[in-house]
């Protein structure tokens, strides 16, 4: 049994390794897809940059954010305005050899009396565990092992049927230290049910000029949240930050080139 437990835990240790290289090859663009008022189709492109063949499954799930940026999984009882319903995609499953990229597109079916609103579904890419040795089961004292270990990554899908500007303001910004390292913790409020995208930079004036000193890229504040709680990672992470800062959300997708919220604080 003993010999049995170990074959086990290496066989776990081998496809977690292969599982996480998988992810790590896998190079998925844009991160995030939006569907304007009149737009009906768009794209997302996926490119194996590993040596090895790689196969992912597509499939939706429906999760709704946290201010803090983290997610939960939502059931089918939960209300929520999904977007999956008004969405088609192809294809379903890819298997990709080194190099070789993968266009998956998507549909939109809008019906006419859709509500004014913003609708939110998650597209995941499912790694499958590549087939070990020759595939059969290990029988060991009369105990067959099957393992199958499946990890994912997913980039949210977002209608959107009327568009209004989303204004945000920039609350509360302190420094925290966690495990000796340095943060700037900001506080992001928004004031209308539509989500808004962009990156987190904060600004100091040295050597005649403004130079980046803290920042957090892909900052979602989601439809369902009118608040994010965002921790800025310091450039230089063993040192604290003193005196007067800017802190800028600016805008990306389709807010790019805008700076969204701006803020001047005084770190003590």
């Amino acid at each position: 049994m003993k010999t049995l437990l170990i074959k086990v835990l290496v066989l776990t240790i081998m496809l977690f390794i292969g599982m996480q290289s998988a992810f790590a090859a896998l190079l998925v663009a844009p991160l995030r897809v939006a569907f304007e008022n009149r737009e009906r189709t768009q794209e997302v492109i996926l490119i194996n940059q590993s040596d090895k063949r790689h196969t992912y499954r597509l499939e939706w799930v429906e999760r709704s954010a946290n201010e803090n940026g983290t997610y939960n999984e939502l059931s089918e009882e939960d209300t929520f305005n999904r977007a999956s319903g008004l969405i088609r995609f192809s294809p379903r499953q890819v298997s990709l050899a080194p190099g070789e990229r993968q266009v998956i597109k998507l549909l939109l079916r809008k019906p006419a009396d859709l509500a004014k609103g913003e609708y939110r579904s998650h597209l995941r890419f499912v790694a499958i565990p590549p087939t070990l040795d020759s595939g059969e089961d290990e029988v060991t004292d009369g105990i067959a092992m099957k393992m199958h270990m499946f990890l994912s990554y997913s980039i949210p899908v977002i209608v959107r049927n009327g568009i209004e500007d989303a204004l945000v303001n920039i609350g509360d910004t302190t420094l925290i230290q966690e495990g000796g390292k340095y943060k700037l913790r900001t506080e992001l409020y928004k004031d209308t049910k539509w989500s808004t995208s962009g990156n987190l930079v904060a600004l100091q004036q040295r050597n005649s000029q403004q130079e980046v000193v803290a920042r957090l890229n892909n900052v979602n504040i989601f439809h369902e949240s009118n608040k994010r709680t965002a921790e800025l990672v310091l450039m230089d992470p063993n040192t604290p930050l003193s005196g007067p800062i800017t802190i800028k959300y600016e805008g990306i997708y389709e807010s790019l080139g805008k700076t969204l919220a701006e803020k001047s604080i005084v770190i003590q």
